[in-house]
């Protein structure tokens, strides 16, 4: 079975795909979810979306460059006006729709 979000899909039996993938999806889509102020609760965890919904973080024109998977995370590499670079953590739970949740997001220099 897969699942189609946006401009995306995820296999929902998660030993059908490679973990790398996976991370890499849930972290291009939670973060476009993020800019684009359309909060996914399914890529984040309740505390990030609580955060955003007081004070969002939004781009108006980016593009995603790379994104580097981590063991607990991911780097991913924007381009708006300048270079920007984001770590982002997860949380990894079997229950979690797409098994990897965003749990926290920051900026670090390039």
């Amino acid at each position: 079975m897969i699942l189609v979000m946006r401009d995306m899909s995820i296999y929902t039996e998660f030993k059908d795909i490679d973990s790398s993938e996976l991370k890499r999806s849930v972290c291009e889509s939670g973060m476009r979810s993020i800019l684009d102020n359309e909060l996914n609760p399914n890529l984040l965890e309740k505390e990030i979306v609580k955060i955003l919904k007081k004070d969002p973080f939004t781009l108006n024109k980016y593009k995603i460059l790379y994104t580097e998977t981590k063991k607990d995370g991911c780097d991913l590499y924007l381009k708006e006006k300048t270079l920007r670079r984001f770590k982002l953590q997860f949380t990894e739970k079997s229950t979690n729709p797409f098994k990897f949740k965003i749990d926290s997001v920051d900026e670090v220099e390039v």
